[in-house]
């Protein structure tokens, strides 16, 4: 009875029987979902047991999203265990190495439970993206070993080669060890069979036809290179690349069109390379010269090819890294241009994760802490900055992940103020993982902020002050003018009743013929209108000294300290060494005004026996210093006081400063 056909869900093949086993080469991700996708959909469709290996560029993940995509209950194949995929460090490398025997034995154990669950048979695919030069041979052998049993058993498989990691002599091995291989020409996958390839091994020639399309739509260039440097073959690609036909390239020395500075190192691959490639993979960066002139970036990765057993030189896949090699040194560039920026920004910057923990700083947030930046990542913000476990009270970093917005605050740190912004850090899907924290110091601010209200506070105060004190003045004016009119008024009034009294006395003397009586009434009369004289003019010095007028600022106060020592019984030491010529009408009111209040103080409060007045001039200024040896007080609070003590102290000032002057205390 004939054996089944297998469906295998790809156009390209249509049925297989089971033992098939095939290779892909591959070069994008699309690629791999472009085969696999279908193939296994038709493996789980028809009650086979499926099994992937993963490697990049398709993740584990990425697979079962896109089996998901192609079948809508791929989730409950998964749960039933219908379809297994696992990433390659899973199965080919255990214990740190490839194993060929061991990966052998699992997938015939594989396939022996998955016959004893009722399955029909196991379809697989393993990614070998991850195999690296030194594994090649090994992983050559295993692919050979498959070959040659896997038609004894209910398998079909399906290995992945990924073009970029594939060289000539490592394209024919795969193609050698696999019955078919899957390869996209011109937008369509088609199958190329093995049986004339394998004779390829004795016959390079005859072969090249089979494979040359493969080389030839690589879209990277290929090239083999005798031991003494020479090419034997380059393809299209490769001649695009550099700007020479393949006549110009062939039996040319490689070294010829490499930039000078790379010689000496592609002369020593040439002269060890063989010794060396079997030890372990190379892969070079080189420049060469473009025909044009300009210089390229070029990476290979070569490997020794072998005719019959016999070394004939090197092959290998050709990128062209310029563009890629110029993106790097531009991205170098900005992130030195950013760290640079970041660093030299005077404002405290760090970013944290979500609970605080802080991922970078840049050096103002050192500077700040007075710490290395190794012992700042990974502790808190809170931890470094407020030496607390728990977010502070109004935390900004709290607010913005409630918000997910911009969050402000001004945090008080060692008696510093810093205004504070935290922004959200977003990933490409827009969730929230991190912040941004940027701290200016704005101490200074802060601190005019308070002098500034302090100053306003006081010039409210002073405000009042001012009212009062003008109040006052006011009310010592209505009062000054009270006692001028009840002293005049008594003066004048007292003299007037006593002289009309003295003069009904004359007159009734005079009557009486008694001339006598008459004449001492006339001298009492005299000796009383002169005394009340005397009282009008003293009325009228307190009110504008004439001798201001007539002797100057200098003699009015000679004579005002020679009558206050009559009365008051202190001595004064006056002297002074300006002329009265220099004296404007307004400073020498305000200077009289000022002496004469302050030796009103000294008689009323000081309790003082001797005082110095000295009036003198220096450097254009007029300057009037008046001493005591009484008990003194403190001038400045007295008038610093927001309170209204008097108006004594405050009236001078007041008088000096409406002249452009100063009134101070001077030290004992």
């Amino acid at each position: 009875m004939k054996e089944k056909m297998r469906n295998m869900g790809i156009g390209a093949i249509g049925s297989v029987p089971w033992g098939t086993h095939l290779c892909q080469f591959y070069r994008t991700k699309e690629d791999l979902i472009d085969i696999l996708v279908p193939y296994f959909k038709a493996g789980l469709e028809n009650n086979e047991f499926c099994m992937w290996v993963t490697s990049e560029p398709l993740s584990e993940k990425e697979a079962k999203e896109v089996m998901r995509k192609a079948l809508p209950h791929f989730d409950e194949f998964l749960k039933k265990g219908r379809i297994e995929i696992i990433p390659f460090n899973e199965w080919y490398i255990k214990e740190g190495a490839f194993n060929a025997k061991r990966v052998l034995k699992a997938w015939v154990d594989k396939l022996e439970k998955a016959l004893s669950k009722n399955f029909d048979g196991m379809r697989l695919t393993g990614n070998t993206f991850w195999l690296e030069k030194e594994n090649w041979k090994s992983f050559a052998d295993y692919e050979e070993e498959i070959n040659s049993v896997i038609g004894t058993y209910k398998m079909i498989a399906i290995c992945t080669y990924h073009l970029d990691r594939c060289g000539a002599s490592e394209i024919i091995d795969v193609v050698n060890n696999h019955q078919f291989a899957l390869i996209r020409q011109e937008g369509k996958w088609e199958l190329m069979e093995s049986s004339g390839l394998k004779e390829a091994k004795d016959e390079v020639a005859r072969s090249e036809a089979k494979y040359r399309s493969l080389v030839e739509n690589i879209g990277q260039g290929v090239a083999t290179v005798d031991l003494k440097g020479r090419f034997t073959y380059v393809n299209e690609t490769l001649c695009k690349m550099i700007g020479y036909d393949e006549e110009g390239l062939l039996d040319k020395n490689f070294a010829d069109f490499l930039h000078p500075d790379e010689k000496e190192k592609v002369f020593n691959l040439f002269c060890e390379g063989p010794k060396t490639l079997r030890r372990r993979r190379l892969h070079l960066e080189v420049r060469v010269i473009h025909k044009k002139g300009h210089v390229l970036d070029w990476y290979f990765s070569p490997t020794v090819f072998r005719h019959r057993g016999r070394i004939l030189g090197f092959s290998t896949i050709i990128s062209d890294i310029t563009g890629r090699k110029k993106a790097e040194e531009s991205l170098k560039n900005s992130a030195r241009e950013w760290r640079a920026t970041f660093n030299a920004v005077g404002d405290s910057v760090f970013l944290t994760d979500l609970e605080g923990r802080i991922l970078r700083c840049n050096g103002a947030m050192g500077k700040l802490l007075g710490k290395l930046f190794s012992e700042i990542i990974g502790h808190t913000c809170r931890e470094l900055l407020h030496s607390t476990l728990e977010p502070i009270e109004d935390c900004p970093l709290k607010r913005m992940l409630k918000s997910s917005r911009r969050q402000r605050g001004v945090l008080s740190i060692s008696e510093h103020y810093f205004e504070t912004t935290v922004d959200p850090v977003l990933d490409k899907g827009g969730a929230l993982i991190g912040a941004v924290h940027i701290m200016t110091d704005v101490t200074q601010r802060k601190k005019a902020e308070e002098k500034l209200k302090r100053n306003r506070e006081m010039l409210k105060a002073s405000e009042r002050s001012l009212r009062e004190f003008s109040r006052k003045v006011l009310s010592v004016r209505e009062e000054e003018k009270r006692k001028l009119a009840a002293n005049l008024h008594d003066a004048v009034g007292s003299l007037a009743v006593d002289l009309s009294s003295r003069l009904g006395i004359i007159e009734r003397e005079v009557k009486d013929s008694n001339l006598q009586g008459a004449l001492e009434g006339l001298q009492q009369i005299k000796r009383t209108v002169k005394q009340e004289v005397r009282a009008l003019k003293k009325i009228a010095r307190e009110v504008r000294p004439p001798d201001l007028d007539i002797v100057g600022l200098p003699g009015a106060l000679r004579t005002h300290f020679s009558n206050i020592t009559k009365e008051a019984r202190i001595k004064i030491d006056f002297s002074t060494s300006v002329d009265r010529e220099i004296i404007s009408d307004d400073a020498a009111i305000a200077l009289y005004r000022t002496a004469q209040e302050a030796l009103s103080n000294v008689i009323n409060h000081a309790n003082a026996k001797k005082v110095k007045v000295r009036l003198y001039s220096q450097y254009c200024t007029i300057k009037l210093n008046i001493c005591d040896d009484g008990k003194g007080f403190d001038v400045k609070k007295f008038l610093g006081g927001t309170k209204v003590k008097g108006i004594g102290l405050r009236g001078m000032q007041e008088r000096a400063e409406s002249l452009n002057g100063r009134f101070t205390d001077l030290p004992p």
